[in-house]
This record gives C-alpha cells, sequence and structure tokens, in this order.
C-alpha cells in the first residue's frame, strides 16, 4: 500500500511540474507574439522582389542587447551632448565638452589607432582637487551613449571604487575573476569612471594594470574620468597612469580652476549621483 502511495505522489509532483512547464512555455509565446515585428512577422529579414533585406528589428535588438550588457543604466540612458549647459560656464568647462564632442566625431577614424581614447581629469591647484563635479562624468556617459547609438561599438562602464570591490572580494574563484575581468579587458570601448577613487592599495593598482595594459597593447580605446591630475596618475602608478595619458595624449583634459572660478562652477550641480 505504501509503494501505491508512493507512486501516486510522484505522479502528482511529475503532473504538476508539467503543468508549470506549459504555463511558462504559454507566457513566453505570448510575450514572443507581443513583441513580433510588424514588419518583418519576427523573422528578421523582409522580402523585396526576390532579395532578402535584413529587417531595422534586427539593428535594434542588437543594441538594446549592447545596451543591457554596458552597465549604463536608468537615467544615465539619457545623457547626451545637449544636457551639458555650458552656457556662462567657464573656458575649461566649454574645452572639455568640445573636445568630447570632437573625440565622438573622429572615434570611428581613431578607434584602432595608439592615440584612441580620451581623459578627464582634476587638476590639483594649492592642494584642491579643482576638477571635482564639473561634469567628467556626465561627458563621459555622453559619449559612451552616442558610440553606441552611433557606431553600434559594446562599451561597457567601470565604476572604478565598485567594480575593483567586487573584483577583489573575488579573486579567490579563478573562473569568476578572469570571466569578470575579461569584460572590462575586451569591450570594445571601456569606460573607467573615477579612477582610483578610495584607499588604494597594490592589489587595486595590480587590477587596473591588468585592465589597461592589455587595451594598451591591442589598442582598445578607453574613455576615463579622475579626481586626479596627469602627475597624481602617475605617482599612483607609472605603468598604469602613462599608458592611460599615452593613449588620450590628444584628447586629453585637465580641468584646474582657481578658487573663485571654482565657486562659480559650483552653482550649477553636474554630478551625476
Amino acid at each position: 500500500m505504501d509503494k501505491d502511495l508512493e507512486a501516486i505522489a510522484q505522479r502528482l509532483i511529475t503532473l504538476t511540474s508539467s503543468s508549470k512547464a506549459k504555463e511558462t512555455d504559454l507566457k513566453n509565446q505570448t510575450s514572443t507574439k507581443t513583441n513580433t515585428c510588424k514588419k518583418c512577422g519576427g523573422r528578421g529579414h523582409i522580402l523585396e522582389g526576390n532579395t532578402a533585406k535584413e529587417c531595422d528589428c534586427l539593428a535594434e535588438q542588437s543594441y538594446q542587447r549592447m545596451i543591457k550588457n554596458s552597465g549604463i543604466v536608468g537615467s544615465f540612458l539619457e545623457i547626451g551632448f545637449k544636457e551639458f549647459d555650458v552656457e556662462n560656464r567657464h573656458e575649461t568647462i566649454k574645452n572639455a565638452k568640445v573636445k568630447a564632442m570632437n573625440y565622438y566625431k573622429a572615434f570611428k577614424d581613431i578607434r584602432g589607432d595608439r592615440h584612441n581614447s580620451i581623459a578627464f581629469l582634476s587638476k590639483n591647484i594649492g592642494g584642491k582637487k579643482t576638477g571635482i563635479g564639473t561634469g567628467k562624468t556626465h561627458l563621459s556617459i555622453a559619449i559612451a551613449n552616442n558610440i553606441m547609438r552611433k557606431y553600434g561599438i559594446a562599451t561597457v562602464y567601470m565604476p572604478y571604487r565598485d567594480v575593483i570591490t567586487r573584483l577583489k572580494q573575488n579573486m579567490i574563484d579563478e573562473e569568476y575573476y578572469q570571466r569578470e575581468v575579461g569584460k572590462y579587458k575586451n569591450a570594445g570601448l571601456l569606460l573607467i569612471d573615477d579612477l582610483f577613487k578610495g584607499k588604494v592599495n597594490d592589489t587595486d593598482i595590480n587590477i587596473m594594470f591588468e585592465v589597461v595594459n592589455h587595451r594598451y597593447f591591442n589598442h582598445l580605446p578607453i574613455i576615463c574620468s579622475s579626481e586626479f591630475g596627469v602627475n597624481e596618475l602617475i605617482d599612483f602608478d607609472e605603468g598604469v597612469g602613462s599608458r592611460i595619458l599615452q593613449m588620450s595624449e590628444k584628447y586629453l583634459v585637465e580641468i584646474g580652476l582657481a578658487p573663485e572660478e571654482l565657486k562659480e562652477v559650483r552653482t550649477i550641480n553636474y554630478r551625476l549621483t
């Protein structure tokens, strides 16, 4: 009798699992039908006479996958150059926007060059970092968003402090570490935000050298923002600093404002938080 009850129970489990699986399949099918392209019916191609032409939906699907993998989320995806207001702003900030836009326009031609990167740095004047809050991250993300949309080049956003912390916490898991660090080493375009933010130790520098050195030798472009200036990046680590500076030589922005100028800049909040 016990065996019969056990068999009935097992049968009920099987039927329940099968029912849930069918329900999931039905939901997926409904979702697919709802999102099916009206032009091609989900086939991805449109017939024009005897010729099959790729539907526009394929490019949009590819773009959406790229956005999902970029790490740029929420309102950051809406950030562009037009939102960066420079009216009545300091010339240093106006110049930063001009260089950002020039870099974006030239990107397709310089992508494989040695000087294919851009860096937004903060000059230290009188012991103060005078470029903080002036829009370096805004311009960096604006470049990335435009390049992804215009050229379809996969971009990965690397918020320095968060990523470094996560990588250090998981270094013992070799498979995880290599997979994660590989995203930053091999991305079509890498955006490093707030380089060397917070306390920096040898492990931090070693991870960044691994990423930057790989990109340097493979001519893979970087967008970099930092609260530090040229000399300070070199002081942190000559290997990391010198490579980034060489790669961004033609598009190097070092914002340095005198104390009285800094008060004016702070009347507008460019900080992205």
